[in-house]
């Protein structure tokens, strides 16, 4: 989100007085929505701003190094997510992304996990003891993978029932082309892979169990819409091993015994110095404030501090433990006549 409101931004100096919309016959200027953008989100993007330049500095002060073979993994495990590369890019525009945006991204996430693991012993050897004693936590249930089209009426289901029946290869096309849901719409229908015991709605559950991968199922109605749905695949309950799913194994060891986000950002802090210029945003200069280590209380010690974390952001405001906010999964959809989606997967 600030990635973009910055761009926004940027985009704004000069031309003040174009309009970037027209009510009625008035114009709504770029100067009046800039100055709008800043009082709303300044305060936000200002904080987003110093926590990255904090993590920038502390990540080269460590020595520490992020490979652009590295980035380029961790954003094809992204991409991958999505049935194909028009799908990942159209994605990323719903959320007002450049394929530049998310790289920046995830590079920020990445300096911040290496920072947060430094010092973490993870040879091999500890791993595997890890996994040995969480063994269970890696067990993969029964699951499945699935499309889905979400309809409004029982006739316009019927139809496509219709048309599914004389092609069925058009099944992601159409998904695209008439799903009320803005997740399926995006992927052309297709669902993460999804526990068979969390697949929600019961009816869709009870459906897919009744069929072989490849099969149409539907139409069916559940929470006032309408939906057909095509089971992709079908995975059995298993133990994966630790050589099938050591970078998995190794991934949840280092979250287990990184430093807390809070913890990172407190350090980070301590030696840090920050000034606010600008007299609109002064409160950040007290929440950026190095951590004090104990102070007695006075009086009540209600609405007060915790003793040694600074100030906290202003109500609605708090900048993000140590990342930016991460774009949401799917964009929510527009308030509308169109009837709510059932809610699919493991929700």
């Amino acid at each position: 989100m600030f990635v973009v409101l910055a761009g926004i931004a940027l985009t704004l100096i000069g031309c003040a007085s174009q309009p970037v919309a027209v009510v009625n016959g008035t114009k709504i200027t770029k100067a009046e929505f800039s100055k709008r953008l800043e009082q709303t989100y300044g305060e936000q993007v200002l904080a987003d701003l110093i926590l990255r330049a904090l993590v920038d500095d502390a990540f080269a002060k460590a020595g520490l190094v992020l490979e652009d073979a590295e980035v380029d993994a961790e954003i094809q495990k992204a991409v991958q997510s999505a049935p194909d590369q028009a799908a990942w890019l159209q994605m990323l525009e719903s959320k007002g992304m450049t394929e530049a945006d998310f790289r920046e991204f995830i590079v920020f996430h990445m300096k911040v996990r290496k920072l947060a693991t430094q010092g973490v012993d993870a040879s091999e050897e500890a791993v595997k003891k890890f996994f040995a004693e969480h063994k269970d936590a890696f067990a993969q249930p029964e699951s499945v993978e699935y499309s889905i089209i979400v309809l409004s009426d029982k006739a316009q289901a019927d139809k496509i029932a219709g048309d599914l029946k004389a092609k069925p290869e058009q099944f992601n096309d159409l998904a695209r082309q008439y799903s009320l849901d803005n997740s399926s719409r995006q992927t052309g229908g297709r669902m993460p892979q999804t526990p068979v015991a969390q697949l929600r709605p019961a009816e869709l559950r009870q459906a897919l169990a009744k069929v072989e991968a490849g099969k149409i199922v539907g139409p069916l109605s559940a929470e006032g819409v309408w939906f057909l749905a095509r089971l992709d695949a079908h995975h059995a309950s298993k133990q994966p091993s630790y050589e099938e799913i050591q970078d998995q194994v190794k991934e949840a060891f280092l979250m287990d015994n990184s430093k807390q986000q809070d913890e990172l950002m407190a350090e980070l802090r301590k030696s840090a110095q920050i000034h606010i210029i600008d007299a609109r945003f002064q409160k950040l200069g007290e929440y950026f404030q190095p951590a004090t280590d104990s102070l007695p209380t006075f009086g009540s010690g209600e609405g007060a501090a915790p003793a040694g974390g600074g100030a906290t952001p202003p109500a609605g405001q708090q900048p993000p433990a140590g990342q930016p906010a991460a774009p949401a999964g799917q964009p929510a959809a527009p308030a509308g006549d169109q009837p709510a989606a059932p809610a699919t997967g493991g929700q």
